[in-house]
């Protein structure tokens, strides 16, 4: 696992958005999630640390004049507005249905692959992705009528 980004101060680790979760250097296992302003906690305990206590633990293993904690996951990092699970539709003109919903983007990949002859598409086919945001589809990949499948944008 790789972390989300790597913070090197206390002021860092105080100033984190409630809802972060942060971890000793290659532990996710001992994962802290920052519960209140100045408070932190883990998954498996009611009990909580006050910034400076959580800051002494996660760097306790440290280098002195090297302390770090990941960032597992930032609360107030930007969200991508399209993110691959959700819904999405394939659209495949001579399938029926034409249009058809899939709950991931692995399936709805598999779809078209499928559609494939010979590795050619043999006509126009899409991919539409639900956008959480305005609730409505968008189109993700167009795949022109003769696309070969090592072309494929995945």
């Amino acid at each position: 696992m790789e972390p989300f980004r790597i913070i090197t101060t206390p002021e860092e680790l105080a100033a984190l958005t409630i809802s972060t979760i942060v971890c000793p250097v290659r532990q996710p296992g001992l994962a802290y999630r920052k519960a209140w302003s100045d408070l932190f906690t883990t998954f498996e305990s009611p009990k909580e640390w006050d910034n400076r206590e959580a800051w002494t633990i996660l760097t306790m293993h440290c280098p002195d004049d090297k302390p770090e904690v990941w960032v597992l996951w930032d609360a107030a990092a930007k969200k991508d507005p399209l993110p691959k699970q959700g819904a999405f539709i394939t659209v495949v003109p001579s399938r029926s249905p034409r249009r058809k919903a899939h709950i991931g983007f692995g399936y709805a990949k598999s779809a078209i692959t499928g559609q494939l002859h010979s590795g050619v598409a043999q006509e126009d086919l899409a991919i539409l992705q639900l956008d959480p945001v305005s609730s409505q589809y968008v189109v993700l990949h167009n795949i022109p009528k003769g696309t070969l499948k090592s072309q494929l944008p995945w």
